[in-house]
C-alpha cells in the first residue's frame, strides 16, 4: 500500500536583493562591451515528496552558471543530460561512490555568465510544489542561445519530523556544479525578457535508505541524486495542468499524488492541496498521461492535450478501493 503523503506548506522567497552581481568570461570572438542584452529570470520549483516523515528537503545555493555554447544551429550540446533536460550526476547508482572532481573537465568555446550570491542561501524544497516557485536570480546577459545552467549546490540534507538530520554529499554540485540541459534552449534577444524554470524533483533526488513505510520503519539515511528540469521561455513556450480531485461524494481529497508520464518517463507530480487543488506548470506542449493515486482509492488516469500559453484543467474523480481496508503490503 503506498505510504500515504502529507501536504506542506508553500512560501515564494524573492532573492534578486541578495545578488552582488555578475562576471562575464567571454572568450576572444565575443565583445567585452556588447550593448545588445536581455534580462533572465531564474526561477526554481520542485516536484512533491512524500513527506509523512520528513520535516525538510534542503539545498544550498551560492552561484548559478548560464553556458552559451558556440555550435551550428540544430546541433545537439554536450553535456551530462539527456534530451530530457534533467540533470544526470553520473551512471553510478549511488552518487556517492562517484569519483571527486568528475565534472571538472575544461570548457572551449563558450560564454560563462556567473551570477554569484552574497552569501549562500538554503531552500525547503518541501515549500515549493502546485505552481509555487522561488526567484532564485534575475539580471542582464548578452544577447545569444544559452544551451546549458549549473547550479552550484555547497550542501545538501534531510530534517525528519523527530529531529534526525541527514547531511548528504553532492555528486558533482560543489565543484562545477550540477548540470542541467535547458530544453528548450534559452533564446534572448535584445531587450526580451525570458524566465527559466529549474523543476527539482524532491522525490527522485532524496533517495531514502530504509523502510518509512507508514512511519513504522528504520530510516537508515538518504543519497542525494539530484533530478532537475530546466525549461527556458516558460511564458511562451510551455503550458500548464491544473484541477481539482474529488472523491465520489464531491468532497476535496488532500494528499492525492498526480504524476504526469510521457511514454514510460514521469515529467513531473503534485501533490494535492487541502481543497482537492493541484498544479504542474512548465510542461512542453504534447500528449500525456495523467495518473492519481491514494490510498484507498483506486487509479484513476486520464489523457491530456498540454499546448504552450494554455491552461489545461484536468478534474478527477476518485472511487473507493474494492481493495479490503487497512490491508497492508508484505
Amino acid at each position: 500500500m503506498r505510504m500515504r503523503l502529507k501536504t506542506v506548506g508553500l512560501i515564494v522567497l524573492f532573492l534578486a536583493g541578495i545578488l552582488t552581481g555578475c562576471s562575464e568570461y567571454l572568450d576572444e570572438e565575443n565583445d567585452m562591451n556588447r550593448t545588445e542584452k536581455g534580462t533572465v529570470a531564474i526561477k526554481i520549483t520542485d516536484a512533491p515528496f512524500p513527506a509523512d516523515l520528513v520535516a525538510e528537503a534542503n539545498v544550498t545555493i551560492d552561484q548559478i552558471t548560464l553556458i552559451k555554447n558556440f555550435m551550428d544551429p540544430g546541433e545537439e550540446p554536450e553535456g551530462e543530460n539527456d534530451d530530457s533536460g534533467e540533470s544526470n550526476p553520473g551512471e553510478n547508482d549511488d552518487p556517492e561512490e562517484e569519483d571527486e572532481g568528475e565534472n571538472n573537465e575544461e570548457e572551449t568555446e563558450s560564454t560563462f555568465i556567473n551570477i554569484v550570491m552574497d552569501e549562500p542561501v538554503t531552500y525547503n524544497l518541501l515549500e515549493l510544489s502546485n505552481g509555487t516557485t522561488a526567484l532564485l536570480a534575475e539580471m542582464e546577459i548578452p544577447t545569444g542561445t544559452y544551451s546549458e545552467i549549473r547550479l552550484h549546490v555547497t550542501e545538501a540534507g534531510i530534517v525528519l519530523k523527530e529531529g534526525d538530520t541527514f547531511d548528504l554529499k553532492i555528486p558533482g554540485g560543489d565543484a562545477s556544479g550540477l548540470k542541467i540541459k535547458m530544453n528548450p534552449a534559452l533564446e534572448m534577444e535584445d531587450g526580451a525578457f525570458v524566465e527559466v524554470l529549474l523543476d527539482f524533483d524532491v522525490s527522485r533526488s532524496f533517495v531514502m535508505r530504509g523502510n518509512m513505510k507508514h512511519g513504522m520503519g528504520k530510516v537508515n539515511g538518504f543519497i542525494f541524486k539530484p533530478v532537475i528540469r530546466a525549461m527556458a521561455q516558460v511564458q511562451t513556450t510551455t503550458g500548464e495542468v491544473s484541477g481539482y480531485v474529488t472523491n465520489e461524494a464531491g468532497d476535496p481529497v488532500e494528499n492525492a499524488l498526480l504524476s504526469l508520464v510521457s511514454g514510460e518517463d514521469t515529467i513531473t507530480s503534485a501533490l494535492t492541496k487541502n481543497t482537492g487543488f493541484y498544479a504542474m506548470i512548465g510542461i512542453p506542449p504534447g500528449s500525456y498521461l495523467l495518473a492519481c493515486e491514494m490510498e484507498e482509492y483506486e487509479v484513476e488516469t486520464v489523457q491530456v492535450e498540454v499546448e504552450k500559453r494554455k491552461v489545461t484543467e484536468q478534474n478527477i474523480e476518485l472511487k473507493k478501493s474494492d481493495k479490503g481496508n487497512g490491508e497492508e503490503d508484505e
